[in-house]
């Protein structure tokens, strides 16, 4: 997920923009005065298919580096396939997967270890991530002031970097 500072950043910067946020909160009915509502809840993969088909799933379908799932003649890629434990659920590391499962059906022997990544549009905001956030992580964030920009990094000891993220206008 985004770190907490970086969406507190751009949840001030919508505000100031006259944007209404409410995060948990049930809607019921909807205010007159609302021009648009953006209701966002999260995605959940479909795999009823995957798992009629026996294939092992566990929050996707689960593949190996090359896009194998659990029976080697069925790949999958993109945003249902879970790689290296994880759903990337991003347009670049779907495009990435997608040709590294078709060099492995052709009998190449090729893999994919892509870093997490994410980025998101928001109005006249742009947010980008790439890489992990853990709790054993030391997260720096540096709101420059004046430039309407704010960057973070995750620093896991001894001075590595596992993640960045950035948001700005």
């Amino acid at each position: 997920g985004v770190p907490e500072p970086i969406a507190t950043w751009l949840c001030a910067g919508h505000t100031s923009a006259g944007i209404r946020i409410r995060v948990g909160s049930p809607v019921d009915r909807l205010p007159n005065d609302l021009a648009a509502v953006v209701v966002a809840v999260g995605v959940r993969p479909r795999t009823d298919l995957a798992e009629t088909a026996g294939l092992a799933c566990d929050d996707g379908v689960v593949v190996d580096a090359g896009g194998r799932t659990s029976d080697p003649h069925i790949f999958a890629a993109g945003d249902c396939a879970r790689w290296d434990g994880v759903r990337h659920e991003a347009y670049t590391p779907a495009g990435e997967q997608g040709v590294v499962a078709a060099r492995s059906m052709l009998g190449e022997s090729v893999s994919w270890h892509g870093p997490p990544t994410m980025w998101s549009d928001q109005g006249a905001f742009s947010l980008h991530g790439v890489g992990t956030i853990g709790p054993e992580d030391d997260l720096v964030v540096r709101d420059v002031a004046g430039a309407r920009v704010a960057f973070g990094f995750a620093v896991r000891h001894p001075q590595r970097i596992t993640g960045a993220f950035g948001v700005g206008v």
